[in-house]
């Protein structure tokens, strides 16, 4: 009874101190734009990839348009979120992020992320770029230090993605869409790897895997 408890209580505080630690950590931006508001088209819907450099807890959004959605592929999505507003438009990017529960994403993987009406209707663009600025035209934008690889597109009515412009050009514009906070993932501690381990253990006495039950002889002695 005693181990048990032990192994239970571990359990509990391990896992109870996990959302304390991604809390405990800080929160970044995946863009950030600067400057006046550049020329405008209309699109069905419009995104990016990257690719984490670390694993990441995506915890806030923002958008230009009424939904954000995230991808594993341009054709596979991994989680949809409509976004209240205010919505980003010719006065800038959304004023705001919406919180939503952490959405897990893994160092070293391409992702996509995406905005769209939720019934596709078009909606007006803003495209920002080149990084390095250039005079009268597009403002600068940067990608955060944690994500890499990035690159802009347009994604049509039937669902199709095509580069925002000829590749690699489209890493250096950004069209106004999805945007994201985040934060980095925190590494199991001792004490939780301890607690899992006791977890472990617990489970493996119980059904006899690591110290199974002694062969009965006739008469319900032990054999030899």
């Amino acid at each position: 009874m005693r181990t048990y408890f032990i192994a239970g209580l571990a359990a509990a505080i391990g896992w109870l101190m996990l959302p304390e630690e991604l809390a405990a950590q800080g929160v970044y931006q995946a863009q950030t734009l600067g400057g006046d508001v550049p020329g405008n088209s209309t699109t069905n819907a419009i995104g990016w990839s990257f690719v984490p450099a670390a694993n990441i807890a995506v915890t806030a959004i923002s958008s230009s348009a009424t939904q954000v959605s995230f991808w594993s592929s341009t054709s596979q999505t991994i989680a949809t979120y409509d976004f209240t507003g205010p919505y980003g438009d010719a006065t800038g990017p959304a004023s705001a992020f919406q919180s939503i529960a952490p959405l897990y994403l893994l160092a070293g993987q391409t992702y996509y992320v995406s905005t769209e009406n939720s019934d596709l209707s078009p909606f007006l663009d803003y495209t920002y770029g080149p990084p390095s600025g250039v005079p009268n035209g597009p403002v600068s934008f940067s990608t955060s230090a944690y994500l890499s690889q990035y690159d802009s597109y347009i994604i049509d009515s039937s669902g199709q993605w095509a580069p925002s412009t000829t590749p690699p050009d489209n890493a250096d514009y950004l069209l106004l869409g999805p945007n994201f906070e985040f934060q980095l993932t925190p590494e199991p501690t001792t004490f939780e790897l301890l607690a899992l381990g006791l977890v472990v253990g617990y489970w493996g006495v119980r059904r006899g895997r690591f110290f199974p039950p002694k062969e009965q002889g006739i008469g319900g002695r032990s054999g030899s």
